[in-house]
């Protein structure tokens, strides 16, 4: 039986931000932790026009990325589940 993934949307609490250089920062940023979910070997999909990253995983390697998120402080991640699916 396969094992149900759930995804969610991963953005920056300040993505709202206009100005040019703090968009490229947190493009910069969101990469950064694609690519430290990737190495875990977490399926993970940049959404580049809406400044998001979509995380679908299986729910205890979920908590694996959780725990990876939370542990990048200082970053203003948000989490919430991804209901465009």
């Amino acid at each position: 039986m396969k094992k149900e993934e759930i995804s969610f949307l991963v953005s920056l609490s300040d993505t709202r931000s206009l100005a040019p250089d703090a968009k490229e920062a947190d493009r910069d940023r969101l990469i950064a932790l694609k690519t430290r979910l990737e190495q875990m070997d977490i399926k993970v999909e940049h959404l580049e026009m809406l400044g998001q990253l979509v995380i679908y995983a299986p729910e205890e390697v979920w908590n694996k990325a959780i725990m990876e998120i939370a542990s990048l402080t200082g970053q203003d991640f948000q989490i919430e589940p991804n209901r465009l699916l």
